[in-house]
């Protein structure tokens, strides 16, 4: 796997303001599409399932909001919040990570891994 995909897939990754910008794209599509659909549905159980299926987006954008949090080296439990109060995404957009690696890991601009890590997006051990 390469190393984009394994911060887009692990859960305890950094992502950079370049690879965050597709995760509100990605849900507010998602969710122009969900409420496109509903408005074709009529009354019943069908519609109650499909107006369920705006939780799982939520998560999905939340999660990529603590892994923005741990570039900047704060609380992955601020992504929560950060989706919920108006204009939290647009915050994130506009904040920088820290360079270099952090409490949560390396870089995720970082072109090469630095002597001293095993390759796997953890901190550099002290020996």
């Amino acid at each position: 796997m390469t190393s984009l995909v394994q911060r887009h897939l692990r859960w305890n990754a950094r992502i950079s303001r370049r690879d965050f910008v597709a995760y509100p794209i990605a849900f507010f599509g998602a969710c122009l599409a969900l409420g496109l659909w509903q408005q074709s549905l009529p009354e019943g159980p069908l519609l109650d399932f499909a107006m369920l299926l705006i939780w799982p987006l939520l998560a999905f954008l939340m999660l990529a909001a603590s892994k923005r949090f741990r570039d900047a080296d704060h609380s992955p439990w601020f992504g929560i919040l950060a989706v919920l109060i108006p204009f939290g995404v647009l915050i994130l957009l506009l904040t920088p990570g820290t360079d270099g690696p952090n409490r949560f890991g390396l870089s995720p601009r970082a072109k090469a891994d630095p002597v001293g890590t095993d390759n796997d997006g953890a901190a550099p051990r002290h020996v």
